[in-house]
C-alpha cells in the first residue's frame, strides 16, 4: 500500500501543487487507523513554497 501511495502522491497530487516543490529526502506514510475495513492515515512529503 505504502508503493500505491507514493505513486498517487508524486504523480498526481504534487504534479497538480505548482506553488510547491518537492526538497528530496526520507517521506513517509502513516497509518493512523481502521475504521470500516479501511485503512486511514497521512502521507509525510518535504515540499517548500516556490
Amino acid at each position: 500500500m505504502n508503493n500505491k501511495l507514493v505513486g498517487l502522491a508524486f504523480g498526481q497530487v504534487l504534479a497538480e501543487a505548482k506553488n510547491f516543490t518537492y526538497v528530496g529526502g526520507p517521506n513517509a506514510t502513516v497509518e493512523m487507523g481502521r475504521r470500516n475495513g479501511l485503512v486511514f492515515g497521512e502521507m509525510w512529503i518535504p515540499v517548500v513554497v516556490k
